[in-house]
């Protein structure tokens, strides 16, 4: 028997809520979107944070991207207080007998997140839960329309769509400045001074388009699992083990075009940027990711923060 045995330091402050999921749109919102959110928040609100002395330098940078993400969220709460403000206005103009609406499939999920702001969009999500039912509600009373119904329905997919594709580009193109220390892309620094008024400086180059949405498909799209897959890695990649003392260190690549860690440019930057199919016989990014966390880094040091972050991401 071993006393006073090393524990091991992979435990992460965790938030977790039950939520039952019964609509087809509150259903759709957390397969495509609760994820990626998740990770997303984690990598704006945590891993860029404890990274020493980029952190330090990067300081202002990540305070503003992390004002634009809350205030994203709170834009998604305006709009779904909106909404259910004119629900119930709605159904006050008119009573009806008709039994409280049922589902056939509905799902109890235990939601975990890892920052404040994940547990805000958690809040987010059963908010718009209830609006959805609300709407199923009253569209069998007969208090809205069949078209009102689905532009309803639909409204509310698209603007927590829109948010989580917000929110996703903001953290991803933050995570690659701190890490590759290089120039931002156009649409991360475009999408920053438009929701703050101040950005990094740009040349005059277009923006570029983020494509269209599917907005059919009812769980994550090959984009979004890749996006998902993009931000895992970058939190992963502040962990890699630093090259012994001694050994050559390869000359690091420009500013622009810098794809440190395996981990194109195009695919930081851009959360919906399409990436080459996998085969059967290829490990997965995220298995690789988790594979490499397991790998013992020395985390006493205050001036080896990827060592301490190691710790941390190998509890999520």
């Amino acid at each position: 028997m071993i006393l006073n045995p090393t524990l091991s330091n992979r435990s992460l402050a965790v938030m977790q809520q039950a939520l039952c999921l019964a609509s087809h749109v509150g259903i759709k919102t957390y397969n495509r979107t609760f994820r990626r959110m998740d990770a997303a928040l984690y990598l704006a609100q945590v891993v860029v944070r404890v990274q020493g002395q980029a952190s330090r330098d990067y300081e202002p940078e990540i305070n503003q991207v992390n004002e634009a993400i809350s205030a994203e969220l709170k834009r998604l709460e305006d709009f779904l207080r909106t909404q259910d403000h004119w629900l119930k206005k709605q159904l006050k103009q008119k009573s009806s007998d008709v039994k409280p609406v049922q589902y056939t499939d509905a799902s109890t999920v235990e939601l975990t997140v890892r920052t404040p702001k994940g547990r805000h969009y958690a809040q987010l999500l059963s908010q718009l839960e209830d609006i959805a039912q609300a709407l199923d509600q009253a569209w069998y009373e007969g208090v809205i329309s069949d078209v009102e119904q689905l532009q309803k329905t639909n409204a509310i997919w698209r603007a927590s769509h829109r948010t989580c594709q917000i929110i996703e580009r903001l953290a991803r193109g933050l995570a690659a400045r701190v890490r590759e220390d290089r120039s931002p892309s156009i649409p991360y620094a475009e999408m920053l001074k438009k929701r703050t008024g101040a950005g990094p400086l740009l040349d005059a180059e277009p923006v570029i388009s983020e494509g269209a949405q599917q907005d059919g498909a009812f769980e994550m799209t090959a984009q979004e699992v890749s996006a998902l897959e993009a931000s895992e890695q970058l939190a992963q990649s502040f962990t890699e083990p630093e090259p012994p003392v001694g050994d050559a260190v390869p000359d690091a690549p420009g500013r622009e075009g810098n794809t440190k860690g395996g981990i194109p440019t195009e695919i930081a930057d851009n959360p919906v940027a399409e990436t080459p199919a996998q085969s059967s016989d290829t490990p997965s990014p995220l298995a690789e990711a988790t594979q490499a966390t397991t790998q013992a880094l020395d985390p006493g040091s205050e001036d080896q923060p990827r060592g301490r972050l190691r710790s941390m991401l190998g509890g999520s």
